[in-house]
């Protein structure tokens, strides 16, 4: 068997709080269809910048209050790297090294 990880998140908690359905929050983003949301919502997959934005408006919360795990990893990583407000910006490989050494 295939071990797939998936990403921790709370879109399918932030998406009840707010009493929404899977299709209506597909409709206002412009989906066809509920099929990628829930696969962002079981960790399968991940919303493009644009679309995590955009949930956090529906939501009334900060994007990293999404995938708060995923924020503490880059942010440590970031922190060991020497990386600051004031420093250079994440790069990707940073990111990668942080996304990578995650969840199961």
């Amino acid at each position: 068997m295939i071990k797939t990880s998936t990403v921790p998140n709370n879109l399918r908690h932030q998406r009840e709080r707010v009493g929404l359905r899977q299709t209506d929050i597909a409709k206002l983003l412009g989906l066809q269809c509920s099929d990628r949301l829930s696969r962002w919502e079981h960790g399968i997959a991940m919303p493009s910048v644009v679309n995590l934005f955009k949930l956090a408006v529906l939501y009334g919360v900060a994007p990293q209050e999404l995938y708060p795990e995923l924020f503490s990893r880059v942010e440590e990583g970031a922190a060991s790297t020497g990386v600051s407000e004031e420093g250079p910006e994440v790069t990707g490989n940073v990111l990668n090294t942080v996304v990578a050494s995650g969840t199961s």
